[in-house]
């Protein structure tokens, strides 16, 4: 049996570009092979230094990878893109240092797009559950939509990944690259995991996922005193009192951006009752443009409610500045229609 067969599918990759056709499909051939035979395509000395610093897959997160696949399969099927299984071997655990060689002083998480791979910083997510969230998260990134640009001239990049949209080579071409709708895909990613995680842990028979009773008093306890949502917070352990050194805790990623996410569902929702039947009616047209790529009605809905501006405001909502999903709500407030 060929084995991306196995995976129940292989991802597709759409191109776009003054490339010829050739040129497309030996990018395409490339990521394809660091999608099935991901290792393969690392150097033997780099192979070796990684066998022996990755840290072994433990049961729980056996389970919860394969359960992670079946439900955004479930998703990818019902936005009409064929399902496929991230390969367990492609997700790669490792030691600080080595996240470090990888992205610099970049992120402790993060998805590869092209090279169809996951690292996570097996030091910074040491909570099972919180290793678990951080999974969900990178395989909802590697599932999104992605699409490359290729140059007659053999330069290619990134064109589209998720809802983030990057700048062409020609914009490029003598200046520096920019990116659109950075936070706002990762509101959508990071909304999408929140609403699954629940179900992963739940189905998860493995009991370092589940809360125990003192866990359950301790989120309590937080959710009340820094006035969180309990349902924001992934884990917490320790906190028998203020001045436990080994308290920790911690909660679901990119909350303001997941704000003005849920602010312009609620828009579109409120003025299309004809159309939308449920707010989830809305978050589909979000999804559809992570996984399957069409922007078109997401664009026309946020336009007709908020504006035509408001499509270049959100566009610019960043993680890198803290000031801009409140300056992005401030617009949409002002705009909604």
């Amino acid at each position: 049996m060929n084995e991306s067969a196995a995976f129940g599918g292989v991802p597709e990759t759409k191109f776009a570009g003054s490339g010829t056709e050739d040129q497309k499909g030996r990018v395409g051939a490339r990521i394809e092979n660091n999608f099935v035979n991901n290792r393969a395509e690392i150097t033997d000395g780099e192979l070796k230094r990684l066998r022996s610093l990755e840290y072994p897959k433990q049961d729980y997160e056996k389970v919860a990878i394969a359960d992670i696949n079946k439900a955004l399969n479930s998703i990818l099927t019902e936005v009409n893109v064929e399902p496929f299984d991230v390969p367990e071997k492609n997700i790669y655990i490792i030691p600080e240092s080595l996240v470090r060689e990888v992205n610099g002083e970049g992120s402790n998480a993060f998805a590869l797009p092209e090279r169809k791979s996951i690292i996570i910083n097996a030091e910074k997510y040491v909570h099972p559950r919180e290793r678990v969230e951080a999974i969900l998260h990178e395989m909802i990134h590697l599932k999104g939509f992605l699409s490359m640009e290729v140059r007659a001239d053999g330069e290619e990049d990134i064109r589209r990944v998720g809802i983030e949209a990057h700048s062409t080579l020609k914009d490029t071409s003598g200046g520096p690259s920019f990116k659109h709708f950075i936070g706002l895909n990762e509101a959508v990613v990071s909304e999408l995991e929140k609403r699954l995680l629940p179900l992963i842990l739940r189905t998860n028979p493995l009991t370092e996922l589940q809360y125990s009773q003192d866990e359950l008093v301790r989120v309590r306890r937080i959710a009340s005193e820094r006035d969180i949502p309990e349902s924001e917070i992934i884990f917490a352990q320790g906190m028998d009192s203020e001045k436990d050194e080994n308290s920790q805790w911690s909660l679901f990623p990119y909350k303001r951006e997941r704000d003005v996410l849920n602010y312009i569902v609620d828009g579109v929702f409120k003025k299309n009752p004809d159309t939308f039947t449920t707010r989830d009616d809305v978050f589909k047209l979000f999804l559809q443009a992570h996984f399957q790529g069409s922007l078109l009605p997401l664009a026309r809905v946020i336009k007709s409610t908020f504006g035509s501006e408001a499509l270049r405001m959100i566009g610019m909502m960043t993680p890198k500045d803290q000031e801009s999903p409140a300056k992005v709500m401030q617009y949409l407030k002002k705009n909604i229609c």
